[in-house]
């Protein structure tokens, strides 16, 4: 019952939310233009963020309000990271911020859910596989300095995969999905609903998101996710008791954005250019050249976040060592199709160069 009233009550917010949230991006002028670097070929409003950002907490409150049991002192952190995003996504679809206010109020987001008890344990369980020691000292310093990096990665990486019509929704309900399937097999299902409201709120938006979209999701709904998605994975497979195996499980379900992310960091190094600086280089971008269309594009991304999912699954029990050689193998095999879709190419800065920023 809390799991359906939740998604529900998200479901249901998010659908009234996206028209309110197209004509609000119409009248303030957040409205992505035609260009070099996008597909689509008119105006389109960017504001979707506000619809599964109003549909995720109507869910999320709709379960505490029914519940005995108080929401987990995490959501604080939880709110108050995505709430600074959803304002600074505002800011953007307007404008486009610069890179100087963008990466320090989500710097500031990532401390907000450090503070509130979300972190980034991979060492702990580390420390347990024959060999690994470190001072306790340096792990905790080790320790927060990866719970920002993860979850400042992960939101900008929800943010660069945001390319095309329904693609970085549909990473997300496919991650969501795979994680509440994770909290029913571990039987640690108190942030599964959570889940199932970040589901709900999602799946409202995907109808008006994928092809041919009529609204964007917009830096209010792509940073929103990634820094949700970066929250929950830890909430779920970071915990105290959580084999090495399970705290390897967030890499595997975020393996396509991360690493289109690391891609185009790596690029951009190679050609000189500033890390956060546009190109048309992302995973994207080479299918849509390669002759695929954009709808070919998002299902291919979808299937394969969906094979990185289906293999977090096996870790679930596996041994340290097991746990990582998977994680080296899918690693491998990454590296090599990235090689082969040339990802690493910097002469791709050249074009960004023409089309502007992204």
């Amino acid at each position: 019952m809390p799991y359906v009233l939740s998604f529900a009550a998200a479901f249901l917010m998010s659908s009234l939310m996206v028209p309110l949230s197209r004509h609000f991006a119409l009248v303030v002028g957040a409205v992505a233009l035609p260009g070099t670097r996008h597909v689509h070929q008119s105006p389109m409003p960017r504001m979707g963020g506000l619809a599964v950002f109003s549909g995720f907490w109507a869910g999320a409150l709709a379960y505490t309000m029914n519940s005995p049991q108080p929401m987990p002192v995490e959501m604080a952190g939880v709110f108050t990271g995505t709430l600074v995003l959803l304002l600074l996504g505002i800011y953007d679809d307007m404008g486009d911020a610069p890179v100087q206010v963008k990466l320090p109020v989500q710097i500031a987001a990532a401390h907000l859910g450090y503070f509130f008890g979300v972190r980034f344990d991979l060492l702990e369980a580390l420390l347990k596989v024959p060999g690994w020691t470190l001072d306790p000292n340096l792990m905790a310093v080790a320790t927060y300095v990866l719970t920002i990096l993860w979850l400042v990665g992960v939101t900008n990486a929800m943010n660069f995969v945001d390319g095309l019509d329904g693609l970085a929704s549909g990473i997300t309900l496919a991650a969501v999905t795979s994680l509440l399937l994770v909290t029913q097999l571990l039987e640690i299902p108190f942030h599964g609903v959570f889940l199932v409201a970040l589901l709900g709120a999602v799946l409202a938006f995907f109808h008006h998101n994928s092809h041919p979209a009529s609204i964007f999701l917009g830096d209010t709904g792509s940073t929103f996710l990634g820094f949700s998605l970066g929250c929950f994975t830890l909430l779920v497979c970071h915990t105290s008791h959580a084999s090495l195996g399970v705290r390897l499980i967030p890499i595997l379900l975020l393996a396509v954005p991360l690493s289109d992310t690391l891609y185009a960091i790596l690029r951009r190094l190679a050609g000189g250019a500033n890390v956060f600086a546009a190109d048309r280089g992302h995973l994207h971008h080479r299918l849509l050249d390669m002759g695929r269309s954009p709808a070919e594009v998002v299902q291919v991304m979808f299937l394969a976040t969906l094979v990185m999912c289906l293999v977090s699954l096996f870790l679930l029990k596996a041994e340290a060592q097991l746990a990582l050689l998977i994680l080296l193998s899918v690693g491998l095999a990454d590296v090599y199709l990235a090689y082969r879709l040339e990802l690493f190419d910097p002469d791709v800065l050249e074009a960004a160069a023409r089309s502007g920023p992204r």
